[in-house]
């Protein structure tokens, strides 16, 4: 049987309120630990500004899951199947910030492996090598 008639599943627009309402709270916390790690002086160290690091890429990919999950919750009460011309984009900027995301995951490997392997050279703990 050949529909061209899409059927809308209930249930996707109570997951899909759930999903901003998360990713609005995921965005918010990322906010409030780059807040903290900014102006407390005490947090401005190597490894905070690791950790900054990762809470920024945290935050874009949040903006950019957001932004695509808002845009689904509108398709899904209006009944559009068919992805919009941003889609695409979306799903780029998703994938970059996810790969962003794995680095600076590395960067705070790398960082803490030095720290621990090579604790006595100075060196490597030094700002200008970092």
């Amino acid at each position: 049987m050949n529909s061209s008639i899409v059927n809308i599943e209930s249930w996707f627009i109570p997951i899909d309120i759930i999903i901003t309402i998360f990713t609005t709270i995921a965005i918010g916390l990322t906010v409030l630990c780059l807040c903290l790690i900014i102006f407390d002086k005490t947090c401005h160290t190597i490894h905070m500004l690791l950790v900054a690091n990762s809470c920024l890429t945290a935050f874009i990919f949040g903006c950019a899951m957001l932004s695509s999950f808002i845009i689904m919750l509108i398709n899904d009460l209006e009944g559009i199947y068919y992805p919009d011309s941003y889609c695409i984009f979306q799903a780029y900027i998703s994938y970059a910030t996810c790969a962003a995301f794995n680095y600076s995951f590395v960067l705070q490997a790398l960082y803490r492996y030095i720290l621990i392997i090579y604790p006595r050279v100075l060196f490597w703990q030094q700002r200008r090598t970092q």
